[in-house]
């Protein structure tokens, strides 16, 4: 199952790689720039971009403009929530690498899903997307944590020099995420019992 991720992300990726590279340019840029502001300035922005990203590759199967992948500082609901699940995530994983660092780079991990869940199932709210996510990372496990090893050790050899490679692993990692989170949910419908 690994290999069919990996080889439809790569699908994913190249149907829009031109917008992919101008997206994720900017999500660096204004990432630094923020970050030189205020310590975590960058994260509340961040999630706008990988946001954009997800909607793309889950609701067009075509080419798109720039715009699509700048809708969510458009839509103040959408960017409300983005707002939320930023200090959400910024709060809870701060507090779980304070603890201890397991719960942190655990809870860091668990939730990659979120975002996709948010695009996905516009009604949803930040807290039953983080639930979800983590029923779904933990139910798929050892999967999981090969696509993460796997995507971790791309992004890692890709940072030298100086980090360059990364403007095109970071658009294809996230497409792999999508990729899996569309296997997974295909594969196995996720009851959530509240």
């Amino acid at each position: 199952m690994v290999k069919e991720i990996f080889k439809s992300a790569l699908n994913i990726y190249m149907l829009n790689l031109p917008n992919y590279f101008i997206i994720t340019l900017m999500m660096i840029i204004s990432y630094i720039f923020l970050f030189k502001v205020t310590f975590i300035g960058g994260e509340f922005i961040r999630p706008f971009f990988l946001y954009g990203i997800f909607n793309v590759i889950f609701n067009f199967n075509s080419k798109v403009e720039i715009q699509t992948l700048l809708s969510p500082f458009a839509d103040k609901d959408i960017a409300f929530k983005l707002l939320i699940y930023s200090f959400f995530n910024i709060t809870v994983t701060t507090v779980g690498f304070i603890l201890l660092l397991l719960p942190g780079v655990y809870f860091q991990i668990a939730t990659i899903f979120v975002l996709p869940i948010l695009v996905l199932e516009k009604d949803t709210t930040i807290y039953l997307a983080f639930i979800k996510s983590i029923k779904i990372f933990n139910s798929n496990l050892k999967l999981l944590l090969i696509i993460l090893f796997l995507l971790a050790l791309l992004n890692i050899f890709t940072a030298f020099p100086y980090g360059i490679l990364s403007i095109f692993t970071i658009p294809y990692s996230i497409c792999v995420i999508a990729a899996a989170y569309q296997k997974i949910s295909d594969f196995k419908k996720v009851e959530i019992i509240y």
